[in-house]
Parts: C-alpha cells; structure tokens; sequence
C-alpha cells in the first residue's frame, strides 16, 4: 500500500462516518412547563429519529452548550418541533 491509497481509505471512511452522525435539527416552541430537563415530541418525530418516551436526548444550543433531556411523547406537538 502506498500513501495515496492509506490516504483515499482514510477519507472514504471519514464521508461514511459524516453521513452517519448527520445532526437533526428541530423548531422549537413555546415551553408548556418550567422544567428544562424534559421535551415534549410529536409521536411521529419521535418514531422517525428512534426514540421513546422516557429516553434520553442531547441538545445543542446555538452557543455551542449542550444540554441532555428526557424525552416525553406529545400529540398537540406539531412534527419536526420540540417543546
């Protein structure tokens, strides 16, 4: 093997992983409750992304914070919000 090819190997698995840790990004909506440690998703969201009711989310916040949540279902939530 020479360096060309060590270095197409090492970007080739470096796209596959970008592709997999792809961010989703969500709205979010007024706060029904005073509680930040929990988030209220639409069912359908909730499905698409592989979560359930009681299991725990990291959010990123605009000035690079992260905050971890537990996640609870709401059906008054419209989809691709968080509340």
């Amino acid at each position: 093997l020479n360096l060309l090819t060590i270095c197409s190997k090492l970007r080739r698995k470096q796209k596959t992983h970008e592709k997999k840790c792809v961010s989703t990004r969500l709205v979010v909506d007024e706060a029904v409750n005073d509680d930040n440690s929990l988030v209220c998703l639409n069912m359908a969201t909730m499905e698409e992304l592989h979560l359930f009711k009681g299991g725990t989310v990291l959010i990123k916040g605009k000035k690079r914070k992260d905050t971890v949540c537990i996640v609870l279902p709401d059906d008054t939530c419209d989809e691709h919000k968080i509340r």
